[in-house]
């Protein structure tokens, strides 16, 4: 490690797919960067596929060749016994792809020094230190070696960035468990990749050259409860498919995978699974990551170029982390609500509430802009750069600007003094910035506004 800079742009920890198209991002911005890998493996499922739907993000981000160099096509057949105990086949319209965890995340790390990212086999010693300015220590297995790093970011995956930094968990969903099992199978399930519900849970299949890998996710505190064994039989006896015809299986692998978003004080940014969690039900784990490596890319380029607006670069990325997480978390909930079957059942009836967001009712006839609202700066994603935009701000909240793709000034200007809510959406329509929106978009808005407390009753 001697041999390495001891001054870097950007310090990334964590050399999984996030960390890695993050490093190779950034170096191919042209800056100087210094990716951390501690050499452990900490994907539970060996085996992972990407939605045909995921493919024109990932070329969006400029890593369609890596990804498609890294991967395979899926050819296999896809269904699902979800909203009825029947099965229900795909139509193949364009397949997605598969990775073995493994091999791809070593491709991205070759991907990523390819580009130009300098690559470590070490681990940080300590937590990291609070003045930015300060060495971070470095350590392998026979030196310690001292880095400073303009900007730092941690893509440690689902439980290491709180050893290194403070964390806080700002929601999180149902308490749940997933656990990787491998089986011998017949040829014919080779072939398939199939989802199944069951009463205390649901099963994923998905078949391979020698044999087939399954996940099973259960609840933690029925987990607890009625034991390890218990649960997985009872789930896997209720499977009809390729499960069904699987031998001798065996646990390779358990994760607690609730699905979780979190943030820190440190001025460091996290991202991935560090950052956010989806529910294992998405099934875009990989997908995550790697959009996720981009959207860190732009803040970080930023960040970097106008020092600054570091802290406004860092709270662009926390947010959007935080916004596709409530996404999610939303279609989380859609897909366990169709699983009328088993409606009563404890699993099925905690996940189909646990992210509704709540209702604060039909708005006021009358409202005004809340009188303590800040003037500040935000900023905005236009294709691969920020751009700062103002904005405003309540005392304990993080700055606004837009809903969506509507402006949030011409609302506010419309609300200055007290007035009825259909007088102001249609002053505030009027402003060139909202000409595309529609009165209804405008509306949504101002309905969030006025649940955020932006805009208050008079």
């Amino acid at each position: 490690m001697n041999s390495l800079p001891k001054q870097v742009d950007c310090l990334i920890v964590g050399g999984g797919p996030a960390g890695s198209a993050l490093a190779g991002l950034l170096a191919l911005r042209g800056h100087l960067v210094m990716l951390v890998h501690d050499g452990r493996n900490r994907h539970a499922v060996p085996l992972e596929t990407i939605l045909p739907a995921a493919l024109p993000a990932l070329f969006r981000c400029g890593l369609q060749s890596i990804v498609r160099a890294a991967t395979e096509v899926d050819q296999r057949r896809h269904g699902a016994r979800w909203s009825s105990a029947e099965w229900v086949w795909q139509a193949i319209e364009r397949p997605g792809l598969c990775l073995w965890r493994n091999t791809f995340d070593a491709a991205m790390r070759d991907w990523a020094l390819r580009q130009g990212a300098l690559f470590v086999m070490a681990t940080v010693q300590d937590l990291l230190p609070t003045d930015p300015s300060a060495p971070i220590f470095l350590q392998n297995s026979t030196s310690v070696m001292p880095v400073c790093a303009r900007m730092v970011a941690l893509a440690t995956g689902r439980r290491g960035a709180g050893r290194l930094v403070p964390i806080q968990t700002l929601a999180q969903g149902v308490d749940t468990a997933t656990f990787a099992l491998r089986f011998e199978a017949p040829e014919s399930a080779q072939k398939l990749a199939v989802v199944e519900a069951a009463a205390s849970g649901w099963s994923w299949w998905i078949g391979h050259d020698n044999g087939g890998s399954a996940v099973v996710t259960v609840d933690v505190n029925d987990l607890h409860r009625r034991g390890r064994a218990v649960l997985l039989r009872e789930v896997l006896d209720a499977a009809s498919g390729p499960i069904a015809e699987a031998r001798n299986v065996r646990l390779i692998g358990a994760v607690r995978a609730t699905a979780r978003v979190q943030t820190t004080t440190a001025k460091v940014l996290l991202l991935g699974d560090a950052a956010a969690t989806l529910d294992p039900l998405a099934s875009q784990g990989t997908e995550k990551a790697l959009v996720s490596a981009e959207a860190a890319a732009c803040a970080i380029d930023f960040a970097l170029r106008t020092p600054a607006l570091k802290s406004q670069a860092l709270a662009h990325h926390a947010q959007w982390e935080h916004d596709l997480w409530q996404a999610h978390a939303r279609s989380t909930v859609e897909f366990h609500a169709r699983v009328l079957r088993f409606a009563d059942e404890p699993f099925w009836a905690m996940r189909r509430t646990a992210a509704e967001p709540e209702r604060a009712g039909p708005l006021p006839a009358r409202l005004v802009r809340a009188p303590e609202l800040i003037h500040t700066t935000a900023l905005r994603r236009v294709v691969d750069q920020l751009i700062p935009e103002p904005a405003v701000c309540l005392p304990a909240s993080a700055p606004l600007h837009r809903l969506g793709r509507v402006a949030i000034a011409p609302i506010l200007a419309a609300f200055a003094a007290p007035s009825d809510v259909t007088t102001a959406i249609a002053l505030a329509g009027k402003d060139p910035a909202l000409f595309i929106c529609g009165s209804a978009a405008v509306r949504m808005a101002v309905h969030e506004l006025w649940q955020r407390g932006f805009l208050r009753a008079p």
